[in-house]
């Protein structure tokens, strides 16, 4: 029987949903935004699951596949397998966020291929499973200007 991926929250980087995005006193430019999965689980042994970062924005920023975790030696938590680590950096000064208030980001995980990928969201082959995570990000006014 198959199961669904899962994101769980205590693997996500940054933990909160919601961040604000300040300049630091002193500093020169804006730091990218990292953000990341540290494991993505699943109850079934797959070979691979797929996933694909999207922002409001942003639209598709990347879409891949990740393999098992080689170094897993028992399921976590007795019930999933782990899955690699995947990772983004946002850059918030760059055209399209320059100006806006907030971007919202999601990571989508599935056990089967994406049928569609688009700014609104995705689409998995039959028989497969979905799951996905958001960061809303709210940038301060002038957040950009030099």
């Amino acid at each position: 029987m198959n199961y669904p991926p899962f994101i769980d929250p205590d693997f996500v980087r940054p933990e909160r949903e919601v961040i604000r995005v300040e300049r630091e006193v002193g500093r020169v430019g804006v730091p990218p935004i990292r953000v990341s999965v540290e494991t993505f689980l699943d109850p079934n042994a797959e070979n691979v699951l797929y996933y694909a970062w999207i922002g409001k924005r942003l639209g598709l920023i990347e879409q891949a596949q990740v393999g098992p975790n080689l170094e897993q030696t028992s399921l976590y938590k007795g019930i999933f397998y782990q899955f690699g680590r995947v990772e983004i950096e946002i850059d918030p000064c760059i055209d399209r966020l320059r100006g806006v208030d907030s971007e919202t980001l999601w990571v989508f995980v599935a056990d089967r291929r994406f049928v569609r990928v688009a700014g609104d969201g995705v689409q998995v082959e039959a028989g497969g499973y979905l799951d996905s995570h958001a960061w809303v990000f709210e940038f301060d006014a002038g957040l950009c200007s030099n």
